[in-house]
């Protein structure tokens, strides 16, 4: 168990990084490219992070809980969630980025201005929860809207939220609330793929 210290930097080569509890301030990298490595939590124990940077490049995620209250949580290589891995929940300006793929068994939370980066946004099956807030955004990197052109459709039945770019759509599952009063706008990100902002929210 324990806690990394600010500035801390772990690199583990296929291993395994076990811990009761994890309070990340400073720079954590989980295994190297195809080595497998894995970032594991006991259950009932939470991922924490604040500030800097957790690169996960060998391959699963096992924690209950994972805050990322700023910095960012990039997985560079498609990443496996355990089956009792809970929610990444974002809040402040954090940044969530996913490289690979993510199974149907990931959730990703919101919270604050967070921004989820979907670099293979088309093979994205997991549950974006509480996607309502204004300056919440998922950054769509591989969905084009070089003519910005690219717009949205939300389903109420299913509370599915599909985008439509230059190159095809994709289509993102929502959680359960309501989102009577929501609504999203898109526009070009830096490197031409689509930015999705909620721009209204229940209440506000």
């Amino acid at each position: 168990g324990g806690a990394l210290s600010n500035g801390a930097i772990f690199q583990m080569g296929g291993g395994t990084v076990t811990a009761s509890g994890v309070n990340n301030t400073g720079t954590l990298t989980i295994g190297n490219f195809g080595s497998g490595g894995t970032l594991s939590l006991s259950v009932g124990n939470a991922y924490n992070q604040t500030a800097g940077r957790t690169t996960v490049n060998g391959g699963s995620l096992s924690a209950q809980q994972v805050n990322i209250a700023g910095g960012s949580l990039i997985f560079n290589v498609p990443l496996t969630a355990s089956a009792g891995t809970g929610p990444i929940t974002l809040s402040g300006n954090s940044i969530v980025e996913f490289a690979g793929l993510a199974d149907s068994s990931e959730q990703v939370g919101f919270g604050g201005a967070g921004t989820i980066q979907l670099d293979d946004g088309f093979h994205f099956a997991g549950t974006i929860f509480h996607f309502t807030n204004p300056g919440e955004q998922i950054d769509i990197r591989n969905l084009s809207d070089a003519n910005h052109d690219a717009h949205t459709s939300f389903n109420f039945a299913t509370n599915q939220l599909t985008v439509f770019g230059d190159n095809g759509s994709v289509t993102l599952q929502l959680d359960a609330e309501n989102y009577s009063g929501v609504s999203w706008s898109t526009q070009q990100d830096a490197i031409g793929g689509t930015l999705v902002t909620a721009s209204f929210a229940p209440g506000s």
